[in-house]
């Protein structure tokens, strides 16, 4: 718990209950590939609003499949059925794109989806990046 610089992070926490972070503690935070993995992903959402400051931003990374109409959960599944469903052994769900973008907002944030349209085809092109790519900016 906190502070345990043996494996280069600065908390080992639920992200589901962040107590020992104050409120309003970080102006910007990465949360890459991480939701899919814990059970509340609603619950973690609110605690990372909690202790973002105001004006704060996020980058946040899920796997999203966007042929999928909602998301796809189930906790305590065997590693075996997680892969079939969700993609890897561990995960406990794979979300479809209005799922997770209603848990976003939900949660208190903001929200901003920026795709083609805003970034041009030729940066699109260039970085080979599918016409559906999206960047959602997240913030408080």
């Amino acid at each position: 718990m906190g502070n345990d610089k043996r494996f280069g992070v600065t908390f080992q926490v639920d992200l589901q209950d962040m107590n020992m972070i104050p409120d309003n503690s970080y102006s910007m935070w990465i949360f890459s590939h991480v939701l899919e993995h814990v059970p509340d992903d609603r619950k973690a959402l609110r605690e990372l609003h909690r202790i973002l400051k105001p004006n704060g931003i996020e980058l946040l990374l899920v796997p999203l499949d966007i042929n999928m109409l909602e998301k796809d959960e189930e906790i305590g599944c065997s590693e075996e059925e997680n892969w079939r469903r969700f993609g890897q052994g561990d995960h406990v769900r794979k979300y479809a794109k209005q799922d997770v973008m209603k848990r976003i907002t939900e949660s208190g944030f903001s929200l901003k989806c920026l795709g083609k349209e805003y970034f041009g085809e030729q940066l699109f092109k260039k970085n080979g990046l599918s016409d559906t790519a999206t960047l959602y900016v997240v913030r408080k």
